[in-house]
């Protein structure tokens, strides 16, 4: 017959091992957090980095050309957002170049200032075989700065993972 010293001890070391036991999940959840914030809404996929929204509204394809809407919305003061040539690959590794870009309608270049809480439209397009329905990758490199003052910093890099691409009836360009 166990004593009653010996039951508050096994009480206590069983509290003791629970406890560890959450401690050790709650570790495992935070880890397996991205670094960015990523939601992902329906075929809609949001990232926040560097306090700017990209929101990647779709990819649609017409013909061999796939074009990737974004909308980008800056959370931070006004400033000036470069948009790099990016690529996306497909499911049997192959990649595939950026053909054009356009950031914002009224934007001329890769550079665009933007400003606080007012969202941007622009796509990427790309030129691929019509077999590619789904990318496994979208990256895009991007830098950002005070309005009219250049940065050497590296780019940042945005990755949308498993892409569809859904076909289009329209040009599939922002409007």
């Amino acid at each position: 017959m166990l004593s009653r010293n010996k039951i508050t001890q096994i009480v206590g070391i069983s509290g003791l091992i629970l406890s560890l036991s959450n401690i050790i999940a709650i570790q495992n959840i935070a880890n397996a957090s991205p670094q960015k914030n990523s939601v992902s809404r329906s075929n809609q996929q949001v990232i926040e980095d560097n306090d700017f929204r990209f929101q990647l509204l779709n990819c649609q394809r017409k013909s061999k050309l796939v074009t990737c809407n974004l909308l980008i919305t800056n959370l931070s003061t006004d400033r000036s957002l470069t948009i790099f040539p990016s690529r996306v690959f497909d499911s049997s590794g192959n990649e595939y170049a950026m053909k054009s870009f356009l950031l914002s309608k009224n934007a001329t270049g890769f550079a665009h200032s933007v400003v606080q809480g007012v969202p941007i439209k622009s796509s990427l397009t790309f030129e691929m075989p019509s077999e590619v329905t789904e990318f496994t990758l979208l990256e895009i490199p991007y830098n950002f700065a005070a309005p009219n003052i250049w940065t050497t910093a590296a780019p940042a890099k945005l990755q949308f993972r498993n892409v569809k691409i859904i076909p289009s009836k329209s040009s599939g360009t922002l409007r």
